[in-house]
């Protein structure tokens, strides 16, 4: 008898959707983003989660975000939480032909984290875009060292 009881129970478990993985982050969470260029500019912008965030098949977390104007940010944190990108297009948006785009690539200490330090990139679309060819012709080392020396730093905290 308990062996017919038991064959339901587990034929509902085995049909029972399995819970779609929850991201480290929520709408709404609040990270500012400092930093200076290589200029010597000065960064500092408010970052703020839009969504619960998708994960891509390559385990990262894609959040949208607004940043300096709605909806002109993504956030995206790989899924061992020791690298964060965040890309604000706000000047983009505003349809200047000197319009540039802030990028801190950082490294937090994993799961927990509260700060992570990086490289800051403010530059034209055209100058990110010489840049990205640059970078995918070079091997990883020499591509590393092309992006430090044309990047200042940057430092984003969860609020």
């Amino acid at each position: 008898m308990k062996k017919f009881l038991l064959l339901p129970t587990l034929l509902l478990a085995a049909c029972a959707p399995a819970a779609a993985p929850k991201g480290p982050f929520a709408a709404g969470d609040v990270f500012t983003l400092t930093g200076t260029t290589k200029n010597k500019e000065a960064v500092s912008q408010t970052i703020t989660l839009r969504d619960s965030g998708e994960r891509d098949r390559g385990g990262d977390w894609d959040y949208d975000a607004d940043g300096a104007a709605p909806h002109s940010a993504q956030f995206t944190i790989n899924g061992e939480q020791d690298f964060v990108a965040v890309v604000d297009v706000a000047e983009v948006l505003g349809g200047s032909s000197d319009a540039r785009v802030i990028g801190c690539l950082a490294i937090p200490s994993g799961p927990g984290w509260r700060s992570a330090e990086g490289f800051l990139l403010k530059e034209t679309v055209a100058g990110l875009e010489a840049l990205k060819e640059r970078l995918e012709s070079q091997p990883k080392g020499a591509a590393f060292r092309t992006l430090v020396e044309g990047a200042g730093d940057c430092k984003i905290t969860r609020q």
